[in-house]
């Protein structure tokens, strides 16, 4: 992580880089009976653009005692500080002088730790006990776009992933050609080769090949894109698919619907709601989700659900979630640069565990790039929890800088 972060400060002073930054952090306290939960929470975000560099950094925990609670959204668990974590992420794009290359790499660490209120008020952490995981990607890119609609990309990925208890290595190749059939329509196809291979399982070991029929339709309203194919390994195959719709309804209002079912690897991990593991790459993921975005003058509506089930042998586990928001600027002389925000969001992991959180809050811009939020929020599960919490957050959006002067 240090040395990610060096190369996110140092390398655009070299670059003629434009850099932004800006975070988060949050204090909350939860109530529980006659029990009072403190926790915190916080993320930041680095990234810097040159003609020849983009990088991106990002940074986030949670620390809290059993029962914690916090409304600052960073992570799956956001909600819930019953497990503590420390995650870091960056990505790295060089683009060479001929500008159809460029190199890509990127990493994600994480460690999660829990700590636990005894009855002597002390509190216990098994932090110097956990190890963390840590992901890291590196390969070249090439996209040749030629003048008649014709685009051919092509790539190379190495990927690792250190987990508690394995450590698996990826080397994949992919080559995709796109054709434009009308102003507006594409078609084209996909091939792709991964070899997976693990140091502990190694009966696990695998290769497996893709092949998709890519169609896509992009016009001024809604925008299409259909994949459908093969993924074949040893003797057996199985179907592949992946569908995505958005559409402008008018001018306030937008939907969107993705279903995908697909093969998990460590570059796609992180559109997973599960946890991050090594049991979870090269089985099936099933995706299925819809979003609806309604804004006008100061207020604004946004409704989103999505299921996923990961299929692993004959174990089926399913995990949906949902979210209302709704925001409404205040036009009061007692709070000017004000907004009330009203959310609901629920969870339910493989039917065992149902998590609901209501929450309202007020925000008040304090000047151009920092802002303040008072927060209350209900965090209810089935058979488990009612707690209520109160939360501030503080918000800083950093100015656009220029390092180097060449």
């Amino acid at each position: 992580m240090k040395i990610y972060a060096w190369l996110v400060l140092v390398l655009p002073g070299f670059c003629n880089a434009y850099v932004t930054g800006g975070g988060a952090t949050e204090l909350s306290i939860s109530v529980e009976k006659e029990k009072h939960n403190l926790g915190a929470a916080g993320s930041y975000e680095l990234n810097s653009v040159s003609p020849r560099l983009e990088t991106q950094f990002s940074s986030q925990f949670q620390l809290g005692t059993n029962l914690g609670r916090s409304t600052q959204a960073v992570a799956e668990h956001a909600y819930q500080y019953e497990q503590s974590y420390i995650e870091t992420s960056g990505g790295l794009d060089y683009i060479f002088p001929s500008r159809s290359i460029n190199w890509q790499s990127g990493y994600n660490s994480r460690t999660d730790f829990v700590q636990n209120d005894e009855f002597d008020s002390t509190t216990n952490s098994n932090f110097d006990e956990i190890e963390n995981s840590l992901a890291i990607s590196t390969g070249p890119r090439l996209t040749f776009n030629r003048l008649d609609g014709t685009l051919i990309e092509a790539s190379i990925d190495w990927s690792y992933m250190n987990s508690e208890d394995e450590f698996t290595t990826e080397n994949g190749a992919s080559i995709s050609f796109l054709r434009s059939i009308t102003p507006v329509t594409q078609l084209g196809l996909n091939s792709s080769r991964l070899c997976a291979e693990y140091d502990v399982a190694s009966e696990n070991n695998v290769c497996r090949t893709q092949y998709n029929i890519i169609f896509s339709i992009r016009k001024k309203y809604f925008d299409v894109n259909v994949e459908a194919g093969v993924s074949s390994e040893g003797g057996a195959s199985t179907d592949i698919y992946s569908g995505a719709l958005n559409y402008t309804m008018n001018s306030y209002s937008d939907i969107s619907l993705l279903q995908t079912k697909s093969i998990s690897t460590i570059l796609n991990n992180g559109d997973s709601v599960f946890e991050v593991q090594d049991y979870i790459l090269s089985t099936l993921i099933s995706t299925k989700s819809i979003g609806y975005s309604y804004r006008v003058g100061g207020r604004n509506l946004s409704i989103g659900f999505m299921e996923q089930s990961l299929i692993a042998g004959s174990n089926n586990i399913t995990s949906s979630t949902g979210s209302v928001d709704f925001n409404h600027r205040v036009y009061s002389k007692l709070c000017s640069y004000c907004v009330l925000s009203l959310n609901y969001d629920y969870s339910n992991y493989n039917d065992e565990r149902i998590k609901k959180i209501s929450t309202i809050a007020l925000t008040k811009s304090n000047s151009r790039n920092l802002s303040t939020s008072i927060n209350f929020s209900q965090t209810r599960i089935k058979s488990e929890l009612d707690i209520w919490s109160i939360g501030i957050l503080f918000t800083y959006s950093g100015r656009q800088t220029k390092l180097g002067d060449r």
